[in-house]
């Protein structure tokens, strides 16, 4: 039995868009299960899974009732199972009653966002896992810091698959997509990308995403001050976001967050030929190839990101932008974490 935990999942994001393909591969010919400590908001992901895969979702009313959910989640977990989880807390939780039952299951840790800038969870607790998966070299840095011994930590990236090309017709100016949680000055940092855009000429933005009100009313506050309203098209939440874009006509997609883990929306589409422009956060340079698949800009330099937008249509190879991400490609991905599982399991 393959058992994977996780816990605060909303069903929107990348975690979730890479979970589906990750659980399938493996109910191929193993046993499969997930636990989700938590209902996600939005469970339509969950209908993508295989048939043969046990899904459970526990809730739970406050810490105590988490702890005790938590603990008997982790005593359930029979001997030669081997468990990925998600969740750092559950993580350190698991060990120690692993320890109480003398039971030799495997504990792998895969974190899907950054183990420092965050104040979710002690990154010690993931210290307790017999292996890791690390989505990014920067993650691998961050393990290695809590003082993780680099012989058990494999780096995996994100498995994307490789989609149809896309070639847009000619039009005039730069149409951009910005794909995620809206947040204006909070880690995605939409008010940089609002910055850049005032100063583009002849630039389209299209937002495909939702957030709370009042980020969406912050976002739309500001866009009217700076009288860019005209620029920036609103398209909510999609169930499936590049059919939405796909007529478009998109030069490029966008993220100017201050951290991120590996982000799954700049594999999506650079999967497509579509160039990325991003943010210099810790670990973007895993995905973005400047000049190959897309540009990059220091955060907080408006001027950068501009000429960034601008420059974007520069990039014309889409087979190149394509090819730049190979390692991440379905068939590359799966053998290599075929490999790291025999090696554990």
């Amino acid at each position: 039995m393959i058992k994977f935990v996780a816990s605060h999942l909303s069903g929107n994001g990348g975690t979730e868009t890479v979970l589906v393909p990750v659980l399938n591969h493996f109910a191929k010919s193993n046993s499969v299960e997930l636990v989700i400590f938590g209902a996600p908001n939005n469970d339509y992901w969950l209908s993508k899974l295989n048939s043969n895969i046990k899904v459970r979702i526990i809730n739970y009313s406050g810490k105590f009732s988490k702890l005790l959910s938590f603990t008997q989640e982790a005593f359930s977990i029979k001997k030669n199972d081997l468990l990925i989880s998600l969740s750092p807390s559950f993580i350190k939780l698991s060990s120690l009653l692993r320890k109480a039952k003398l039971s030799n299951f495997k504990i792998i840790s895969w974190i899907h966002f950054s183990l420092v800038d965050q104040d979710l969870f002690n990154p010690h607790d993931i210290t307790y896992a017999d292996y890791h998966l690390a989505i990014s070299n920067k993650i691998k840095k961050q393990l290695v810091s809590l003082g993780v011994a680099e012989k058990n930590i494999a780096v995996i990236y994100n498995p994307i698959k490789q989609e149809r090309i896309w070639h847009s017709q000619q039009h005039d100016g730069v149409n951009i997509a910005y794909i995620g949680r809206i947040s204006f000055k909070g880690q995605k940092n939409l008010k940089e990308l609002f910055d850049g855009l005032k100063n583009s000429s002849n630039t389209n933005l299209f937002i495909v995403g939702n957030g709370s009100k009042e980020e969406i009313a912050k976002c739309k506050n500001y866009i009217a001050q700076n009288q860019i309203t005209s620029k920036v098209t609103w398209a909510g939440w999609q169930k499936d976001p590049w059919r939405y874009l796909e007529d478009k006509n998109i030069d490029g997609v966008i993220l100017t967050s201050k951290f991120e883990g590996l982000p799954m929306v700049f594999l999506e589409s650079i999967s497509r030929g579509i160039p990325v422009i991003s943010s210099r956060f810790d670990g973007y340079d895993d995905v973005v190839k400047n000049g190959v698949n897309g540009f990059s800009y220091q955060s907080g330099n408006i001027d950068g990101l501009t000429k960034a937008i601008i420059k974007i249509k520069d990039i014309k190879d889409k087979k190149e932008i394509q090819g730049s991400i190979n390692e991440f490609y379905n068939d590359n991905y799966f053998a290599k974490l075929n490999n790291i599982i025999k090696k554990i399991y």
